[in-house]
């Protein structure tokens, strides 16, 4: 019987009093990483944020990131910020073959999960996330404690809800066709 693998859930929250959702050009203010003995919000400067993340990530008992919509937002837009910023990631990104813009990923040791994916195909998409704002982004108006609040706990609500439907979820984790290869920068 395989056991399962250690679940960390992981949530972006942007800027988006500058250019709502575009990567070139609003920044990420904090991500947020769940797991069973880790629970952290990165945040300071972009270029710094995204290099302790990765470093942390790569620290971390090989596992599975947990993300809702983070095939079509979170991993994909936390991508294109290393790139402003020339900061390479040990993320991996693959187009999924006939999908809607989304990717399968890796980052590093650790395979991916998309939630909502899961969820969609079981017709229960519309958890607390299916209500929220746009996926990640920050409303202008919230401070620091809510910056603090908020994505820690979409980061434990991916996990959690992984964790609950995990005899179906660990089908759903995603499959890459080429071999990670060197770092995203």
């Amino acid at each position: 019987m395989n056991r399962q693998p250690v679940l960390y859930g992981l949530d972006i929250e942007i800027d988006t009093t500058i250019e709502a959702l575009d990567p070139e050009v609003s920044p990420i203010m904090g991500v947020a990483l769940s797991g069973p003995r880790v629970d952290e919000l990165f945040t300071g400067p972009e270029p710094l944020l995204l290099a302790g993340l990765d470093h942390r990530l790569q620290g971390l008992e090989p596992g599975v990131i947990v993300t809702w919509d983070g095939a079509r937002f979170d991993l994909p837009f936390i991508a294109a910020r290393a790139r402003v910023w020339d900061t390479p990631l040990h993320l991996h990104l693959e187009a999924r073959p006939g999908s809607d813009g989304s990717f399968n990923a890796m980052w590093g040791p650790h395979r991916h999960l998309d939630a909502r994916r899961l969820y969609d195909q079981a017709g229960r998409g519309r958890t607390r996330f299916g209500r929220r704002r746009a996926a990640g982004s920050a409303p202008p108006e919230l401070g620091s404690e809510a910056l603090h609040a908020n994505p820690a706990s979409d980061a434990r609500l991916a996990r959690t809800l992984a964790d609950r439907r995990w005899g179906v979820a660990r089908r759903s984790i995603d499959r890459l066709v080429a071999q990670p290869g060197q770092l995203v920068s």
